[in-house]
């Protein structure tokens, strides 16, 4: 689960008592304990599987365009999660699911 930090200023009454928790997957410290850590194995997300190799940019492209006519918003290509068993979610779907792909060919990295 989470680890609990107190943080705690005595020298200013201006200052309350504030409560923080760290996540023992990827050690972000949060406010709140809703937190679906994409690297927790629970999940079974792709981040947590050992067929993940990595990311890759897609770009698909329909017909030729000038560099000159993009937006800053289509020089953001979408990404997919490399997979050695050959499934390649896109990021965008393991996030949408809250980082649980729940992959038939998951595997434990251990």
């Amino acid at each position: 689960m989470k680890r609990i930090i107190r943080i705690e200023y005595t020298e200013n009454e201006n200052f309350e008592v504030v409560v923080a928790y760290v996540c023992k997957y990827c050690r972000e410290v949060f406010l709140s304990t809703r937190h679906r850590c994409r690297y927790n194995p629970s999940y079974k997300g792709c981040f947590t599987c050992k067929n993940k190799e990595g990311l890759k940019d897609v770009v698909v492209v329909e017909e030729p365009i000038s560099f000159l006519d993009l937006d800053e918003d289509d020089l953001i290509a979408p990404k997919k999660i490399i997979c050695r068993k050959g499934i390649n979610p896109s990021l965008d779907c393991v996030r949408s699911n809250g980082w649980n792909y729940q992959c038939t060919s998951w595997e434990n990295d251990q």
